[in-house]
């Protein structure tokens, strides 16, 4: 008679403990859907109280020109603080996710996108931010914003690729690609009409921004904060064929 082994006991784990792990993760989501909403509320506050601003004609970047009380805050929270917040957000999608290396990679430009918001106003603008074509002194200010806009919309453009994989995320999928479409356009006209080059930089971050707020509020929905999602490889994915020997 063949034996059978039992199941080693799973460790359960205390209650207490997992519910203080599924709060971290709601707070960990409520920074990704705080952080668009902190970008546009200095973007509005800061220009309020900014002499002879434009939202069609000058850029964001240019609130946070100078030393006074409305670009030093523009630096702190609107760059800073909201990247951080992307940040927090990208990273623990990485973590929940670690199993698909896609909305790792996907998550990784979030964070990248963060980190690059708050090295903008770690370094930045002066006068010549005011225009496209930046001085010498102000490249890495250009590199920074440059790094930024291109993570978030690949980051858009793959999380419309992972979501398909599970079920409860599948209907922000277009969202996602419409949004890095319209972003794209927004760029375009951005870089091609400097008159209203404030105008459309600011569709292009209003885009990314309400679909950074979709994707949080599409997360916490899905309750990935206290389990794990069921998720399929996508009918492209290659398939293993076994050979037997002849």
């Amino acid at each position: 008679m063949s034996r059978v082994r039992a199941a080693a006991p799973q460790p359960t784990e205390n209650p207490r403990e997992q519910r203080a792990t599924q709060i971290f993760g709601q707070l960990c989501l409520a920074c990704g859907a705080l952080a668009p909403l902190v970008w546009g509320g200095m973007i509005v506050w800061a220009a309020s109280t900014a002499a002879d601003y434009s939202h069609r004609r000058d850029v964001i970047s240019a609130l946070a020109l100078g030393d006074d009380g409305s670009a030093t805050a523009m630096r702190a929270l609107g760059f800073g603080l909201s990247g951080a917040l992307y940040m927090i957000a990208g990273l623990y999608a990485a973590i929940r996710f670690r199993r698909d290396p896609a909305a790792i990679l996907a998550s990784l430009l979030l964070v990248i996108g963060g980190l690059a918001r708050i090295g903008g106003g770690i370094y930045p603008c002066a006068a010549g931010c005011l225009r496209l074509e930046v001085p010498d002194d102000q490249r890495m200010h250009l590199w920074t914003m440059a790094a930024m806009d291109v993570s978030l919309i690949f980051a858009t453009a793959a999380w419309g690729v992972v979501v398909n994989r599970y079920a409860r995320l599948k209907w922000i999928s277009s969202l996602s690609f419409g949004a890095t479409s319209w972003t794209v356009v927004s760029m375009v006209m951005m870089a091609t009409s400097v008159p209203d080059q404030g105008l459309y930089q600011r569709y292009a971050n209003g885009i990314l921004g309400v679909w950074m707020l979709v994707w949080a509020v599409a997360l916490w929905r899905s309750r990935i904060w206290a389990e794990d999602l069921d998720w399929r490889k996508p009918q492209y994915a290659p398939r293993h064929r076994r050979f037997r020997r002849k």
